[in-house]
C-alpha cells in the first residue's frame, strides 16, 4: 500500500489515535497474575498433601508389628518364647495430623 506525501499527517494522527491492542499487554498481565496465584496455591496444596503423606508414612512404619511367639512341646513339656511389640502409634485425637506442625513458637529476635 504505497501513501501519498499528503495523506502522511494523517496517516500519523490515525496511528497515533490508534487504540486497538492497547488493552492487550493489560490483559495479558492480569492472566499472568491469575495464573500465578493459581500455581502458587497449588503448589501449597501439593506440599501440604506431600507433608501429610509422609507423616502418615511414618506412622505406618512404626506400627509395622514384628512380634511372634514359638510354642515348642519337648516330651510332653510345653515351651513358650516370643516378643511382643508395643501398642500401636496413633495420631493423638483433636490434633493435626502427622507431620504438619501448625503451632510454631516464635522466635525471640
Amino acid at each position: 500500500m504505497k501513501v501519498s506525501l499528503q495523506a502522511r499527517p494523517n496517516l500519523l494522527r490515525r496511528l497515533l489515535d490508534d487504540e486497538q491492542g492497547v488493552v492487550q499487554p493489560a490483559l495479558y498481565v492480569f492472566f499472568v497474575t491469575i495464573i500465578a496465584i493459581g500455581v502458587i496455591a497449588g503448589l501449597t496444596a501439593v506440599r501440604d498433601s506431600v507433608v501429610q503423606e509422609f507423616g502418615d508414612l511414618s506412622l505406618v512404619l512404626q506400627n509395622i508389628d514384628q512380634s511372634y511367639t514359638v510354642n515348642c512341646t519337648i516330651n510332653g513339656n510345653v515351651f513358650s518364647f516370643g516378643y511382643m511389640d508395643d501398642g500401636p502409634v496413633l495420631d493423638p485425637p483433636s490434633m493435626e495430623p502427622a507431620g504438619i506442625d501448625i503451632c510454631l513458637t516464635a522466635n525471640p529476635e
